[in-house]
């Protein structure tokens, strides 16, 4: 029998996949596959950290590009293998803006109002929090 326990747990799963974000270098694989820390990560550049195309999921690979560097087994794709975020569907659907005053950028999911990731740029600081309500915007492909 399914409870609002196993329907709640499966709606912040869902969530989870779908908006969990982090800088493009910050993760890489060791030599057995293992996901770490990158410790040459030293942060996205001011220019950068506003580019969708420099975030990635939080995630196992879905996406065909990142499932090959997956399974490669040389070095040299060890900090490539997650989804891009800029290859979300619907397009359109990632807000990213920078804040001058304190120096940060934030990204947020139009898909899951409420979402929020947030980046300081050339520091190592980075996260990510979810404020909604569990309700998917089903509508945002019509809306943009």
């Amino acid at each position: 029998k399914l409870t609002e326990l196993h329907r709640l747990a499966r709606v912040v799963q869902e969530i989870d996949l779908e908006t969990a974000a982090v800088p493009l270098g910050a993760y890489l694989l060791n030599e057995a596959h293992v996901v770490v820390r990158s410790s040459d990560f030293k942060g996205l550049s001011a220019t950068e950290a506003t580019s969708l195309s420099k975030y990635v999921h939080f995630r196992p690979p879905s996406s065909i590009a990142a499932l090959r560097s997956l399974a490669r087994t040389d070095a040299e794709f060890y900090a490539n293998f997650l989804d891009r975020l800029d290859a979300d569907l619907p397009k359109g659907c990632w807000a990213v803006r920078q804040d001058y005053s304190a120096n940060f950028v934030t990204l947020r999911s139009l898909s899951w109002p409420g979402y929020i990731a947030y980046h300081f740029p050339e520091t190592t600081r980075f996260g990510g929090a979810y404020f909604g309500y569990a309700q998917k915007c089903r509508d945002l492909p019509f809306m943009l």
